[in-house]
């Protein structure tokens, strides 16, 4: 008899929200910006998985991974935003959009 093992890898998203009327340089061109940081501090753990704006105009940035877990996360993308010296009090993160 074989046994065989699967690993079920499920991806989970997290979105991060930016409230433009909350930074101090709402004009700054951060959709690609984000992603990289993010992507560069969590040795491509986390991917870039597309942006789209809300009906107040924030601008919603998507990331995936199927190897983080949620803390890890948030603290990575909290570091990458803070690193690129965006108002904490501008940014929204949320799991599993």
């Amino acid at each position: 008899m074989v046994l065989l093992y699967e690993r079920k890898v499920t991806s989970s998203t997290w979105k991060l929200t930016l409230n433009p009327s909350k930074l101090s340089n709402p004009d700054a061109d951060l959709r690609y910006t984000i992603p990289e940081k993010i992507e560069k501090l969590s040795d491509n753990q986390l991917h870039d998985n597309g942006y789209d704006y809300d009906d107040e105009d924030n601008m919603i940035i998507f990331m995936s991974s199927s190897s983080m877990d949620t803390e890890q996360a948030f603290l990575i993308a909290s570091k990458a935003c803070q690193e690129l010296g965006l108002e904490q009090e501008a940014i929204a993160i949320d799991e599993n959009v």
